[in-house]
């Protein structure tokens, strides 16, 4: 978020989960009232243009809400409801590979004018090493388990292991749990 925010100036940046079958999520706002946060989460994240367009896409990459604009009543509303109340004129999008049916996106705000051309093409330039950034932070949130010293954390790291999101969804299965359920396929209907 940082190098984003030196590179392109913002007024506003959230963090947003998006699940295949859960409603998104958000996970981390800055410069964001919670007047503003609510009405996102209680009235907008349903016609949310971002989350729409990864409905029907999971494509990971740069966007914008200028790009998003249409004539949909989905789109209308929300910028009646949630842009009037953010008092923002345009979203830069920038949405993560998918990981198991999930997808993590930073958006930066800005309150008067568009993301021009030239910071569009500026963030396009530097998703690869984003994109590496979020892929390093996984690898670390799950492998940090296998150099712990704590106790349970060894017996995770050896006993068949999933995380699924609230809607679940598999996060993430080490290879004791794929290995389980290859040997016993019928475990996946017990998790229904």
């Amino acid at each position: 978020i940082r190098l984003l925010e030196a590179s392109i100036c913002t007024e506003a940046v959230w963090i947003i989960r998006y699940s295949g079958e859960a409603p998104p999520d958000v996970v981390y706002t800055h410069n964001i009232s919670d007047h503003v946060r609510n009405v996102y989460i209680e009235k907008c994240s349903g016609v949310d243009p971002f989350s729409l367009r990864w409905r029907l896409k999971r494509e990971s990459g740069i966007f914008t809400l200028a790009s998003l604009r249409d004539d949909s009543v989905e789109y209308l509303h929300y910028a009646k409801i949630f842009l009037s109340s953010a008092k923002m004129e345009d979203e830069l999008g920038v949405f993560f590979p998918v990981t198991a049916h999930n997808c993590f996106a930073f958006f930066l705000e800005r309150e008067k004018g568009h993301f021009t051309d030239d910071e569009v093409k500026r963030a396009r330039l530097m998703y690869p090493a984003l994109a590496s950034f979020y892929r390093a932070h996984l690898g670390w949130l799950f492998n940090e388990l296998r150099y712990t010293n704590a106790p349970e954390a060894n017996g995770l790291i050896n006993r068949p292991t999933l995380i699924q999101d609230r809607s679940g969804q598999k996060v993430y299965g080490n290879h004791s749990w794929n290995e389980f359920v290859r040997l016993n396929p019928a475990i996946l209907h017990a998790l229904d």
